[in-house]
């Protein structure tokens, strides 16, 4: 038996690398292989020892058989990888006919989808892309398609949804980018490494990218994908899925040059661990960090929040954290939305209940369009709701309910362009009321903006798309093309980034520490 168990381990193994090799580096391919047996005896271990005390049991027929599980889970875990990355492949016909329902949903339900490209000029590129487009048509190209469509709606809530890629499990199998990058005007720097074999240096400027140019580069890409402002696109093309998707999720050539003035090129990509790691970091750690508190040095709150989400856990945080905050007399609160990319308008809701000494709106103006698809949702009566019209929802001021834990200090809140949706209403408010001071950069979001997405799977190629339903106007807001400005423009250099700085955040902190003298 023995000697069987380790035959077919070494046809599994010899199988990982034929079948993975492509997809993986060789280390990988090896913990994969490991894995399925570390988490067998894992499990087993324990019941192991636990049924021995009551009985003898022979040890070696269960290893024999742990193996043997462990051989089974190694093949479903090889064949499901497989299934994963493979390409789905569609039909020019299936692909033509999911543009043209996307184009009738998307006209029905947004506001005004034709705010900034004309119904005319959207439809050539339409026409242009149909008739370039091959008979057959894999997945990637399929998103690539219609992010040439999404992206000159200029729209950060109408967007592709990468279910697709989620639900698979294929973000962790794929190629992309080998690192995190910062966008400044049209130069992009290495801001953080995901690539487990060689490290390009922090702050390295990129010159090429599959020996294209930079700027060449982020034209291409930012056609892909749709944002309000340029700096919600900066932020938006820090993220490696997006450029692999760019790239086809393939090995990218990068060649770049060095803080200390020398030119060097790689070949890589992410692979499995370097994923996990960019999740880590892109979720706030899976979700459990999406907000956190701490005293700083000189007796100053922060709260990093990077998601106004899960509104139960959200008022345990906020009534935890603003307990702390008055036992230890707080008088100065930083809010730190950088990394904010929205979220509930509840949850911003419950948020102001702390820090407002007085009534607020959420919005001056809240617009929802009355489609055929809302009516359908919702059993409007048409006598009332005529389809078409933008009803107005008139939003109302919130009163302050009794809260002994409310803030009355000084509030300092820090933005990107990054802080986008609810996190730049946020901004708004505060600038509104008279809150406190916003530091950093321009908001992604913009004080007249479209959101309250809807989302729809596509009936052919089953891509949901993501389609904006209402037109929201800031408090205080006017009608502009432009983010929150702080009252403080600050953000970090790339000498602040190579040497681990929140420039951002050390400045706010030394502002305090002056008002405190």
């Amino acid at each position: 038996m023995k000697k069987i168990i380790i035959s077919i381990q070494f046809i599994i193994i010899f199988l990982f690398f034929i079948l993975l090799k492509k997809y993986f580096w060789v280390e990988e391919i090896f913990l994969l292989f490991i894995f399925p047996i570390v988490l067998i005896f894992i499990i087993s271990a324990p019941i192991i020892f636990t049924i021995k005390i009551f009985k003898k049991i022979n040890l070696k027929k269960v290893i024999n058989n742990s193996f043997v599980g462990a051989s089974l889970l190694q093949v479903f875990l090889c064949l499901f990888i497989l299934w994963s990355i493979s390409p789905r492949v569609y039909s020019k016909n299936q692909v033509s006919n999911d543009i043209d329902n996307a184009m009738v949903l998307m006209e029905d339900i947004h506001p005004n989808l034709y705010s900034t490209i004309d119904k005319t000029s959207l439809a050539n590129i339409i026409d242009s892309l149909k008739y370039t487009m091959p008979q057959e048509v894999t997945d990637v190209e399929v998103y690539k398609t219609f992010g040439s469509i999404i992206s000159n709606i200029k729209d950060g809530h109408t967007t592709l949804d990468m279910d697709n890629y989620l639900k698979r499990g294929s973000i962790l199998f794929r190629k992309v980018l080998p690192c995190n990058f910062r966008i400044i005007g049209d130069k992009i720097y290495i801001l953080k490494n995901y690539y487990i074999r060689r490290n390009i240096p922090i702050g390295s400027e990129v010159l090429t990218i599959n020996n294209k140019p930079a700027a060449q580069c982020l034209d291409e890409i930012s056609q892909l994908i749709s944002y309000e402002t340029m700096s919600f696109r900066d932020a938006w093309l820090q993220l490696p899925i997006i450029w692999g998707m760019w790239n086809n999720f393939k090995d990218f050539n990068i060649t770049y040059r060095t803080p200390n003035n020398i030119i060097e090129s790689v070949t890589a990509s992410t692979g499995l661990l370097a994923n996990i790691s960019y999740l880590w970091d892109l979720t706030g750690k899976f979700g459990t960090e999406n907000y956190r508190f701490e005293i700083l040095t000189g007796n100053i709150g922060y709260i990093n929040l990077k998601a106004f989400n899960d509104l139960d856990h959200f008022k345990t945080f906020l009534k935890s954290t603003f307990d702390i905050i008055k036992k230890n007399e707080v008088d100065n609160l930083i809010i730190d939305i950088r990394k904010s990319g929205g979220g509930s308008s509840l949850v911003l809701e419950e948020l102001m209940q702390y820090i407002s000494p007085i009534e607020y709106a959420t919005f001056d103006t809240s617009l929802i369009k009355i489609s055929k698809h809302l009516i359908l949702e919702n059993s409007l009566d048409t006598t009332i709701f005529k389809q078409g019209a933008l009803f107005d929802e008139e939003p109302a001021k919130i009163a302050l309910g009794e809260n002994p834990l409310r803030f009355d200090g000084s509030c300092y809140v820090l933005t990107s362009g990054y802080s986008f949706s609810t996190a730049s209403d946020f901004a708004a408010m505060v600038r509104c009321l008279n809150l406190g001071k916003i530091i950093g950069s321009e908001t992604g979001g913009r004080t007249t903006s479209f959101g309250s997405p809807t989302n729809i799977p596509l009936p052919e190629t089953e891509i949901i798309i993501s389609v904006s339903r209402k037109k929201f106007v800031n408090v205080c807001g006017v009608e502009s093309q432009l983010g929150i400005i702080p009252d403080i423009i600050i953000e970090n250099t790339i000498e602040d980034d190579i040497n681990g700085i929140d420039s951002v955040l050390d400045f706010t902190i030394l502002l305090i520490k002056k008002s405190q003298q």
